[in-house]
């Protein structure tokens, strides 16, 4: 099992190696799992900002690579499986007017997320404390609207609404104890989400991670 998810995260470092001979680093990979709550920024359009996303919440599992580079800096490449259900605060409407109900809809999001870390880890003895930070690359592999024919939606949001691709800044810490990990980050989301003409939105992400390194 440990060779399978080892020759899985070895994929990751294929870039790193393009650089140097992959012999020359010390690499751990390690498997990860946790929590996130999605935080959406508000709708702009037309100088204005609407809340119509609330905070939602999903989780995350997948492998990563630390990679040794010089001294304590190391490189983390990671890929994760990703969910996320995140509400509305859409109002119900019949006939082109609004009522004060709200529906009954959420963002549901599957996808995979691909964060390229550079960080430093800091040798406290009895355990070590990482900092890190890099981009963040997302694609979505399936989705949907909640209630979306009661609400005459597309029930797929990539088809119309939401752009598939997402970009992000990740920033976090870390802290490994006998070869167990336990880390929080935060994603700023960096592209536009939103297909329609003159509205943007962006989405960041908090997440909370336990995982092992094998």
């Amino acid at each position: 099992m440990k060779k399978s998810i080892k020759t899985i995260a070895a994929s990751l470092v294929a870039a790193v190696a393009a650089f140097g001979p992959a012999q020359s680093y010390a690499i751990d990979f390690g498997v990860r799992a946790g929590l996130d709550v999605t935080v959406p920024g508000g709708v702009k359009s037309e100088g204005a900002s609407v809340d119509v996303f609330k905070a939602g919440c999903g989780f995350h599992a997948g492998v990563v690579a630390d990679i040794d580079l010089l001294s304590n800096l190391f490189l983390e490449p990671g890929m994760y499986l990703v969910y996320h259900n995140t509400g509305t605060d859409i109002q119900a409407g019949e006939d082109g007017i609004l009522h004060n109900v709200k529906a009954d809809i959420a963002l549901r999001q599957f996808g995979l997320q691909i964060p390229v870390r550079l960080g430093y880890n800091f040798d406290l003895g009895v355990c070590d404390l990482k900092l890190f930070t890099g981009p963040s690359f997302g694609i979505g592999l399936a989705g949907s609207w909640k209630n979306a024919k009661k609400f005459d939606m597309e029930s797929n949001p990539y088809d119309e609404d939401i752009n598939r691709f997402n970009m992000g800044w990740n920033l976090g810490a870390g802290v490994v104890v006998s070869r167990f990990y336990i880390g929080a980050d935060y994603t700023f989301g960096l592209n536009d989400r939103d297909k329609a003409d003159g509205a943007s939105w962006k989405q960041g992400c908090f997440a909370v991670s336990i995982g092992y390194y094998l």
